[in-house]
């Protein structure tokens, strides 16, 4: 038993010592933020806004398809217009060439022969 107090002895601690303990020091380095925190409920709604504003005009849409014939008009041609002006006389044209022999003549006079010349004689349009 008395090796067992011995023993005990030896493995057990000393008595602590009072240390003698200055003033505290200055404080340290702040630390760095912490992790994000939860997050938290949704909030109530809030009052509904202004109108927006009109937006800009879209583009041109394709074109159309052709429409059917429309039906006549109650008279098929406008009304009769007046007459013009009478124009411009033209000049006078070349004279004539000579006609045939007549039936008369001035120094044998007129023969038995009363048939008219034809007055369009020579005539070329």
């Amino acid at each position: 038993m008395k090796l067992d107090l011995f023993l005990n002895e030896v493995s057990r601690n000393p008595a602590p010592i009072a240390e003698p303990v200055g003033p505290p020091g200055e404080p340290g380095v702040p630390g760095g933020a912490g992790p994000p925190g939860q997050r938290g409920n949704q909030g109530r709604m809030g009052a509904r806004g202004m109108p927006g504003k009109t937006g800009y005009p879209g583009e041109q849409g394709r074109r159309g398809v052709v429409g059917e014939k429309g039906s006549p008009g109650v008279n098929d041609h406008g009304p009769q217009g007046t007459g013009g002006h009478a124009g411009i006389l033209g000049a006078s044209g070349q004279p004539g060439e000579v006609g045939p022999p007549g039936a008369c003549d001035s120094a044998n006079g007129c023969q038995g022969n009363t048939q008219q010349a034809d007055p369009y004689y020579g005539y070329q349009p």
